[in-house]
C-alpha cells in the first residue's frame, strides 16, 4: 500500500507536457518553504479552505469526536481528536472541507493514471511523483 494525499490530472507545471502528478503522503524533512504541507504526515489531513466558507457551522455540529470548532469566526480543527470519519465533509454544503489521505494499492494509482495515456503520447508528458515518500510508513 502507498499512502496518497490525492491525484491530480492535466497538471502542467511538473513537467514536461501534458501529466498526472499523484502527491505522496509521509515526509519527515518538513521543510518550511514545503509547497504541500498537507503530504507530510503519514495520516489523512482535513483541509479547509476559508474562501469557500460560510462559517454556518454545520460541520462543527456534525463533528461526533468535537475536533472542530470556530473562536472568533475562525475555523479550529483539532487532529489529535479527529478519527478521520469524514461526517464533517459530508455535511458541508459549501465543499469548503477535504479529507485528503489514503492508502492505494500500486495498482489502483496504476489505473488512476493510465485514464489519461492519450494526453501522454500526445503531448510527450507522463506522471510525476511528488509531495511525501512512497516507502514511508
Amino acid at each position: 500500500m502507498i499512502s496518497v494525499t490525492h491525484i491530480e490530472r492535466f497538471a502542467i507545471h511538473d513537467g514536461p507536457g501534458i501529466r498526472t502528478t499523484v502527491f505522496l503522503k509521509g515526509c519527515t524533512l518538513c521543510c518550511p518553504w514545503c509547497a504541500n504541507p498537507e503530504t507530510q504526515s503519514s495520516q489523512p489531513v482535513l483541509l479547509h479552505d476559508m474562501r469557500k466558507c460560510v462559517s454556518c457551522h454545520t460541520c462543527e455540529q456534525s463533528c461526533p469526536q468535537k475536533a472542530i470548532h470556530f473562536q472568533k469566526g475562525r475555523f479550529h480543527h483539532d487532529a489529535q481528536r479527529c478519527n478521520g470519519c469524514q461526517s464533517c465533509v459530508e455535511m458541508c454544503l459549501q465543499d469548503a472541507l477535504q479529507l485528503r489521505g489514503e492508502d492505494m494499492e500500486s495498482e489502483a494509482i496504476l489505473h488512476e493514471v493510465m485514464k489519461d495515456k492519450d494526453y501522454y503520447d500526445m503531448s510527450h508528458g507522463g506522471v510525476t511523483f511528488s509531495g511525501g515518500e512512497p516507502f514511508y510508513k
